[in-house]
């Protein structure tokens, strides 16, 4: 029987803290957490990115020369699901299924190629009256707004512009109180154009504005660079202005002619047009100083530092030192409602281009923080699955969109599978085997433990560790390995094996296979939870244990850590690294 002392460090609980000293983070927290999830309760690998438009096999490749600048899911009608695509060479393009692409022609006076800006917009709109189409509005930012109705195969310049889009044109646009809203002229920036009400197409601003006629905005000319932002909030249309300031619209009046904005706050300031998450009853939003605020905090509290994510949560000097300044106005936001996961993608110091995303996990009682930098998201957007969920996807640099919640554990794999044209289609429309693609690590590391949370006495004191006991979920024969970290220095690496007991003998094949499951060979309740302990060699105050795994497919799902140890005296141990 074993006469030391063991303690439970659970993990699936705590994402990222690391702005503390290492004696008072909690224990349930990471010191690093890099391509893990934690929203099922154990710290597992994360999800693989699957491509999801496919290789056709009559009609070829649907892959996007030069890259995908914008896409957005878009419903012509109830049972037709599309997905149009801006791509980098100046193309719009439409999906009528993962496997067929069209590239839409320009309609008479439309430009052929569109010439981009930085970041360019696709809004859904339309059927704003009756009668009126479904619409598809592209802001390329550089040239006049291009629409696409219905499930039609052009694309033409919008109808009825505003008399200054002549050589700037507007960068984004949203809808709100039945008006489609534009801005981000490089002329005149700091104007916000409302078009006529039912009416998305005309931006014509008469000398007499009428309750529903087109009206323009000079949002507080003079302060900052112009407006970097807009989203909605509480039924009210919010601006943000370069490099700092939020404004709200007034529209309380019947009349537009008396709506007008006021200035929330002049600290806050947007990183990009894109960095707005909207979730639950909220706003999130990516600032300019590389940090997260949360909109109803700010309101609540009134202060911008007390409503910021990373420093509540004890990871901002940790980011700071990851994000770089210079790709804050490249951010993108997403909120994934089926996992209540909000990601912000990132361009860290050692890129030129949006290479990782900061996982936000909404799920429980925290928000959970962790880094993904397996993807590099050029464009965030949901496309619904065959259950009608939508799904995390991003567009990349190689001319492709893919699936960030892939059941296989590879980045940016395709699958195997018969080729199939539906009208709605499904994210699993085929076998999920993963072909190419290329792995990538999980890393989870605790802090560096004393104990002293469990007791206060034994904080302070030198400990012989003994054994490492780890459980786990069975998911394959293949390995996670535990760094053993004493004192901060790297001791040894213990290999656990996470392949599954099964209660009976081996079965040769061929053996009777349903879905995977081998007749008198497997459990039909399911993977009971294992654990496996190992020696520990090794001395010090205190300890951690980094776990990591970068193999192929596989999946890892850890539910915690069981530390051996016997005390040993009060005294230091010797660093022998000087």
């Amino acid at each position: 029987m074993y006469k030391g002392q063991n303690i439970l460090v659970p993990l699936g609980g705590g994402g990222l803290q690391t702005d503390l000293p290492q004696s008072r983070i909690a224990p349930t927290k990471l010191i690093e957490a890099r391509n893990v999830t934690l929203v099922n309760g154990y710290c597992e690998k994360s999800p693989g990115s699957k491509r999801w438009n496919q290789v056709n096999p009559n009609s070829g490749q649907t892959t996007i020369s030069g890259g995908i600048a914008a896409f957005s899911e878009y419903f012509p009608s109830s049972d037709n699901q599309r997905v149009i695509v801006l791509g980098k060479d100046g193309k719009i393009y439409k999906f009528n299924s993962p496997f067929e692409r069209v590239q839409l022609t320009a309609a008479t006076g439309a430009p052929t190629t569109l010439s981009l800006g930085k970041q360019p917009h696709i809004a859904i709109g339309g059927n704003e009256d009756i009668g009126k189409p479904k619409k598809v509005f592209v802001f390329s930012g550089l040239n006049q707004v291009q629409v696409i109705e219905n499930d039609g195969v052009t694309h033409r310049n919008i109808s009825a512009p505003s008399v200054d889009w002549t050589s700037a044109y507007p960068s984004f646009g949203l809808v709100y109180r039945s008006r489609l809203w534009a801005f981000g002229n490089s002329n005149i920036p700091d104007f916000l154009y409302a078009s006529e009400e039912a009416n998305y197409e005309n931006f014509v601003e008469p000398v007499t504005v009428t309750a529903t006629s087109p009206i323009h905005f000079d949002v507080f000319a003079g302060e900052g660079d112009g407006i970097s932002g807009a989203f909605v909030f509480k039924n009210r249309l919010y601006i943000c202005k370069k490099p700092t300031g939020l404004y709200q619209l007034n529209d309380d009046d019947v009349s537009p002619s008396n709506w007008y904005f006021t200035r929330v706050n002049s600290d806050f300031g947007l990183s990009s047009s894109h960095g707005i998450a909207q979730i639950f009853d909220d706003v999130l939003l990516f600032n300019t100083q590389g940090s997260v605020t949360v909109l109803s905090a700010a309101f609540q509290l009134g202060d911008i530092e007390s409503s910021d994510i990373f420093n509540s949560n004890l990871v901002e000097r940790y980011f700071r030192q990851i994000v770089s300044g210079y790709g804050i106005p490249k951010t993108q936001a997403l909120y994934y409602p089926d996992k209540k996961q909000i990601y912000f993608s990132i361009q860290t110091k050692s890129s030129n281009k949006n290479n990782a995303i900061i996982v936000m996990d909404m799920f429980g009682k925290e928000v959970q923080l962790t880094l993904n930098d397996k993807d590099s998201p050029n464009y965030f957007g949901l496309i619904q699955d065959d259950s009608g969920i939508g799904r995390p996807h991003y567009a990349s640099d190689d001319g492709n969109i893919y699936l960030l919640d892939g059941k296989n554990r590879a980045a940016q794999y395709t699958v195997a599978g018969l080729y199939v044209n539906p009208t709605y289609w499904a994210n699993d429309y085929v076998v999920d085997q993963s072909i190419g693609g290329y792995p990538y690590e999980m890393v989870a590391q605790t802090p560096h433990m004393d104990f002293g949370f469990a007791d206060p006495a034994v904080g302070l004191k030198t400990k012989r560790f003994d054994f490492l006991e780890l459980s786990f979920q069975p998911t394959g024969d293949w390995s996670v390995y535990a760094d053993i970290y004493i004192d901060s220095e790297l001791k040894e690496t213990i290999s656990y094996n996470l392949l599954r007991d099964r209660p009976l003998a081996a079965v040769t094949p061929p053996a009777s296979v349903i879905n995977g499951f081998l007749l008198d060979v497997d459990r039909l309740d399911g993977d009971f939870p294992k654990s496996i302990r190992k020696p520990l060699h090794g001395q010090g105050r205190t300890i951690s244990v980094k776990l990591r795994s970068d193999g192929f497919s596989q999946d890892i799902k850890i539910q915690s850590l069981m530390v051996y140890f016997r005390v040993s005296d009060e005294r230091q141990i010797r660093d022998l690294r000087v």
